[in-house]
């Protein structure tokens, strides 16, 4: 059973995630489109820029609000995606999309990695980086 506390903690919650996800939704869409147009930039994969293949799914089921996940992928291969990464001050590098914190992963991380290997996909061995 749920304690007091949580249910107390979950109902407050509850009442902001509307505005919470409104903001985080807008700011994605900003950070998105800031992307697709830095030359360094080779592709950006968000459902709510309009070029992307899932924007009319996106308009007709999430009236537009594509949520704050989005990729993107950059010139220069893993030398430069991993500078990029290793670059960044206040988003940390993670790969559980649970967490409430800005966060990074690639798909040449190590962590990265090893979750294939549970998800038996392809192990790639070496040292990446």
């Amino acid at each position: 059973a749920i304690s007091p506390m949580n249910s107390f903690q979950i109902m407050l919650g509850l009442e902001t995630l509307g505005l919470r996800m409104d903001r985080h939704c807008e700011n994605a869409m900003v950070v998105a489109g800031h992307l697709e147009q830095h030359p360094q930039v080779k592709w950006v994969n968000y459902a709510g820029l309009a070029n992307s293949k899932h924007h009319d799914v996106c308009q007709k089921i999430l009236a537009g609000r594509a949520s704050g996940i989005l990729s993107f992928g950059i010139e220069g291969g893993i030398e430069a995606g991993s500078k990029f990464i290793d670059a960044l001050q206040m988003i940390l590098r993670l790969v559980n999309i649970l967490l409430i914190w800005a966060k990074t992963t690639a798909p040449f991380d190590k962590v990265f990695l090893l979750l294939k290997v549970f998800s038996n996909w392809w192990l790639v061995t070496g040292n990446l980086y």
